[in-house]
């Protein structure tokens, strides 16, 4: 049934952690670098739920005369271990190289919440960043049975959150944006609606759907524009395992997580390699990688 919702879902994208700042890319010539923030803040962990999996993202945007244009955003790997640990690796979106190759180099972001470090890995210089950072206080587990919980964490540690628009404001890509002495006729309609459960990668999923409808004239449109996001949520894992986005504006987007494994990791996954350098930062790092 569907139901008005005074509430949005926005996702944040923070590269493979919410631990870890998100890093600036730079080329010069033939080398590529990435900036990284520090911070101090507690790192959230799920426990007794350990997986293993790929998360993939891509965009497609149909053209006026039906041409469509899509665009991967390459492929996360995440592990994590039954005391919340977690591993990622993900590539940096640059520009292809001089040569032709289309590679991009890989970042490896390690998030430890039993240890109160976070860890980047410098492949190409084997040098492992570490920043230290207190476990948070409260950690997040299973729900008990008939538990009514809608999961928060992301497959790459990201955060999914609950937030409502802006007084006077409208939606646009998930974020809201106020608008001055707003006609209250002229306000974004949102309803939600809970779908039915459903297997996905082999494991139960459930489903919620947003969606936001722009009324005639609120941005110069002559007719209504409406915009879904729909996720679907594994409560045992607490990750998203297919999220699809639509918006006619801009395009759809798709997020999956595939590959999913329930083994439990390697603990040697969740720690720098032995012959890696550990440097401790306090402040913003710069690692280099080859061209």
């Amino acid at each position: 049934m569907k139901r008005p919702s005074a509430f949005v879902i926005g996702l944040f994208l923070v590269g493979a952690s919410s631990a870890f700042s998100q890093s600036q890319v730079s080329i010069l010539s033939q080398q590529a670098s990435a900036t990284f923030g520090v911070t101090s803040a507690p790192i959230p962990a799920v426990v007794g739920a350990p997986y293993s999996g790929e998360q993939t993202e891509e965009h497609v945007q149909t053209l006026a005369d039906g041409t469509h244009i899509t665009r991967s955003m390459g492929t996360i790997k995440t592990w994590r271990d039954s005391e919340g640990r977690i591993r990622t690796e993900r590539p940096m979106r640059v520009a292809p190289r001089a040569s032709g190759g289309t590679d991009s180099p890989v970042i490896v972001e390690i998030s430890d919440p039993v240890a109160g470090v976070r860890y980047t890995l410098d492949i190409e210089n084997k040098v492992a960043h570490r920043v230290v950072a207190p476990a948070a206080g409260t950690e997040i587990t299973r729900p008990a049975a008939g538990a009514q919980t809608r999961p928060a964490v992301r497959p790459n540690g990201g955060w999914l959150t609950t937030q409502p628009p802006p007084a006077g404001g409208i939606l646009t890509g998930g974020i809201g944006l106020p608008v001055p002495n707003q006609d209250i006729s002229m306000r974004p309609e949102f309803t939600s609606e809970d779908l039915r459960t459903q297997v996905i990668e082999g494991v139960v999923a459930e489903g919620h759907r947003q969606t936001t409808t722009f009324p005639v004239g609120s941005q110069g449109n002559d007719r209504p524009i409406a915009t879904t996001s729909e996720t679907w949520m594994s409560p045992e894992l607490k990750i998203v395992i297919l999220r699809k986005t639509s918006d006619p504006r801009s395009g759809e987007d798709t997020l999956k997580t595939t590959n999913l494994s329930r083994a439990e990791p390697d603990l040697a996954l969740f720690q720098p390699p032995p012959d890696y350098t550990i440097v401790d930062e306090t402040s913003p790092f710069t690692i280099h990688f080859s061209r």
